[in-house]
């Protein structure tokens, strides 16, 4: 018998009696150790849920168990008082934390528990219409809580410190409450409840609620940081973190406006650094951070301020070790720095993280310089590298994105031009298959198809970094020119290139598809039922499955017929209503 099936019987022999909520003498698993017994009785509950049992017997029975042998010992009560929480059996959850609770006072899973059941009470309720006698209790079993949330609880204790919060002013200034609930529950301000935030605001610092204050401190920060408004960004912002509850959200927008908008580098950092301490993993606080110290540290490098690059760059290289851009720039501060034991190590991994096809053209004597660096002599070769240069484009490049993505094409095509024509005299390869892509695709949207194909097959010349490539060309070719051979032939060489790739297997349908139409147009059924076979076993479609079932009605095959038009009708019921006839004779084959 293998392991799934043992556990299952054993949860059968257990479930037998499910009265007793005890586990049998005569069963097995009544001598298994305390820590057996916690283990079987999660999967009972795991099991139960999966299956949908209403009811947590299948583990219960383990956990009581466990009791009967270790009646001190907190985990059982804490276990089932869980599996009573997942069934949303409330009393029994309170009371089973409550032993919990009296053998252990401090234990977080047990106090989290009962804040959990105090809040889940309230969902019975609109936030404004919670009774107060409600309120009290979450606001207590929050503060109890909060006093013993770990680190790794850190979401845990933000969720119950704005909901205990939340309802703690409601029992202070209940109309107040009632004016900031549409505040709390909204993601950001707008032009009417901003309004409403500064309005209530002496009310709020009355109470002395400064959760409720970091709150509205954080959402009023925000709101003026999408006006561009600096001073209005950094006043709520340094107000909310005077309350000492700031949100991660809090730190980000004053550190972004302080570093772009005022240039102070130093308390930018600082201040992210902080958020990330105190309010745990936020990304956009990590990204706009390690943004900074690669930013400055390249700026300080450009500077001769090589002390300074190296403190930057490092700080960067430390979160993000497989950057080469930044390790090339750390690698020549330490070299300029006369470290060369340290230029030695990063210019190594530079060497090891260099794309090969750029590595001659962005360090063409790095291999001189890892030499000297690891065995100096009188004279040092100078650096060599156009990375000034090859940046400039980039950034036009990237400016060229931008444009893009406003759709202003006609300009974004310019910037790409620009850039290509740079990389081309350097024979960049891939920042040349980057521009052509970029240019395919503003073409495209352009409506400039000739244009398009052409820089499409020019990225598939040197490499194709993107499927649409690929896919976006076989489309041109076949949706516009009608050339099926050629299309399919690009198509087939993109699985070649990126195996298994759904995005160019979806191409291969919706063009097999194409071409059954097109048959179907002509009046050749046969051929059309071949390529309806061959793209609806690649793609669902479900107008296609409608055509399908009308080329087999016209062959007379009528089952056929009927069962393409099912398919249809399962992939979309709204097509029942725009082939009304075909949907009706479809109901009445099957009476």
């Amino acid at each position: 018998m293998n392991l799934k099936s043992t556990f299952l019987f054993v949860l059968i022999l257990a479930s037998i009696s499910a009265k007793t909520q005890t586990l049998s003498p005569d069963v097995p698993a009544y001598n298994w150790p305390y820590d057996s017994l916690i283990v079987y009785g999660d999967k009972g509950i795991s099991s139960g849920l999966i299956l949908g049992i209403e009811t947590p017997h299948m583990g219960m029975k383990f956990y009581n168990r466990a009791i009967e042998i270790q009646p001190e010992n907190p985990m059982a009560y804490e276990r089932k008082a869980k599996a009573y929480l997942d069934y949303k059996m409330l009393d029994e959850a309170t009371e089973a934390y409550t032993q919990c609770l009296d053998l252990d006072a401090s234990n977080v899973k047990c106090v989290f528990g009962v804040f959990s059941i105090s809040a889940a009470g309230t969902t019975r309720f609109q936030l404004g219409e919670v009774p107060q006698p409600m309120m009290k209790q979450v606001y207590n079993s929050a503060i109890a809580f909060l006093k013993v949330a770990p680190p790794e609880m850190a979401e845990d204790a933000a969720y119950a410190e704005l909901l205990g919060y939340t309802f703690k002013l409601g029992i202070d200034n209940p109309e107040v409450y009632q004016k900031y609930i549409p505040i709390v529950l909204a993601s950001k301000l707008d032009d009417r409840n901003y309004l409403l935030a500064e309005e209530i605001l002496p009310a709020v610092q009355a109470t002395n609620n400064n959760p409720v204050l970091a709150n509205l401190y954080d959402k009023l920060s925000q709101y003026y940081f999408t006006l561009d408004n600096v001073s209005k960004t950094k006043e709520f912002g340094q107000k909310a973190l005077a309350t000492g509850y700031a949100y991660s959200t809090t730190y980000y927008y004053l550190g972004y406006t302080i570093y772009y908008d005022d240039k102070n580098i130093v308390e930018a950092i600082k201040i992210l650094e902080e958020g990330l301490k105190k309010k745990g993993s936020y990304d956009r606080s990590s990204n706009l951070l390690a943004t900074i110290q690669f930013n400055e540290g390249k700026a300080a490098y450009y500077a001769k301020n090589y002390t300074g690059a190296i403190t930057y760059l490092n700080n960067y290289v430390n979160d993000y070790p497989e950057s080469e851009r930044a390790n090339a720039y750390l690698g020549f501060a330490y070299y300029n720095a006369k470290k060369y034991t340290e230029a030695a190590k990063a210019l190594k991994e530079l060497k090891k993280l260099a794309i090969p096809a750029t590595v001659d053209i962005y360090y063409p004597n790095l291999k001189a310089l890892i030499s000297f660096s690891e065995k100096p002599t009188a004279t040092a070769p100078a650096i060599v590298t156009p990375l000034v240069e090859v940046e400039k484009f980039e950034a036009i490049y990237f400016e060229g994105e931008d444009l893009s993505a406003q759709r202003k094409f006609d300009e974004a095509i310019l910037k790409y031009s620009e850039a290509l024509a740079y990389f081309t005299t350097t024979n960049n390869k891939p920042k040349m298959e980057l521009c052509y892509i970029s240019l395919a695709i503003c073409n495209h949207n352009f409506e400039k198809y000739d244009e398009a194909k052409s820089f499409y097959l020019k990225s598939i010349e040197l490499g194709a970094s993107d499927v649409s490539s690929y896919s976006n060309y076989a489309l041109l070719l076949y949706a516009i020119d009608k050339n099926y051979v050629q299309a399919e032939t690009i198509l087939n060489n993109g699985l070649i290139r990126f195996p298994n790739n759904e995005a160019i297997i979806n191409m291969q349908g919706k063009m097999y598809i194409s071409q059954a139409y097109d048959f179907y147009d002509a009046k050749d059924y046969t051929t059309s039922i071949t390529y309806f076979d061959k793209g609806l076993l690649l793609r669902d479609d479900a107008r296609a499955y409608i055509y399908y079932g009308y080329a087999y009605s016209e062959l007379g095959k009528t089952d056929d017929a009927v069962s393409a038009w099912s398919n249809a009708f399962i992939l979309d019921a709204e097509l029942a209503t725009e082939f009304k006839d075909v949907y009706d004779y479809v109901q009445a084959k099957k009476q």
